[in-house]
């Protein structure tokens, strides 16, 4: 009989542990029609239609790092998808975006929200991956992808890359808020946005 030999990892001399941090999910946020009839504990849910997405327990110090998987349904109607550190809503934050699907591009100095990018119509899906730097010491910024799907999710309207700053090099990040620029009721049915932490 064959044995395999179990996988050794790397060694290191004079460590008693490995003590590399990982990216580990801190957060799960549902927005469902109702409550589970048996609730996943791990996971937050919101009941119907939000206006804005709250993230809040937060240490950006500690966490230095925040990468953000997320899939937005959207039944109101196309806008910007927009996000906001600790509830700031001063004109402190930078941004720019361009996307393939279109010849636009925008930038926007000193605005009140950094823009993660335009999403498409009623009944899209949007799905995000962003990467947040958390980590006190200089201007925090962010760098995002954005796949618009279309209307009832037929095609793929655009691709976006987008990139911002807030300017503030010391207030510790212990909030999130995601938002749109103008609609309510943006975030539908079946949104799930999934918070990774450097931990």
């Amino acid at each position: 009989m064959i044995q395999a030999n179990p996988i050794q990892g790397p060694s290191y001399s004079g460590m008693a542990s490995d003590t590399r941090k990982t990216m580990r999910l801190i957060q799960d946020i549902r927005v469902v029609t109702a409550l589970p009839a048996t609730p996943d504990p791990t996971v937050t849910y919101l009941v119907g239609a939000q206006n804005t997405i709250p993230v809040s327990g937060l240490d950006g110090n500690t966490m230095q790092s925040l990468n953000v998987i997320a899939d937005i349904i959207n039944p109101a109607g196309g806008d910007s998808l927009i996000l906001r550190f600790n509830g700031v809503t001063s004109n402190v934050y930078d941004y720019r975006f361009s996307y393939a699907g279109s010849t636009s591009t925008t930038a926007a100095p000193g605005v009140s929200f950094m823009a993660i990018g335009p999403t498409s119509g009623s009944g899209s899906l949007n799905r995000i991956s962003m990467n947040v730097n958390t980590l006190a010491g200089i201007n925090r910024g962010f760098i995002s992808f954005l796949s618009q799907g279309g209307v009832i999710q037929q095609q793929v309207a655009g691709m976006l890359l987008s990139s911002g700053v807030w300017r503030d090099s010391s207030t510790n990040i212990t909030s999130m808020t995601f938002g749109y620029a103008s609609i309510t009721g943006g975030f539908g049915v079946g949104t799930v946005i999934r918070i990774f932490a450097l931990v």
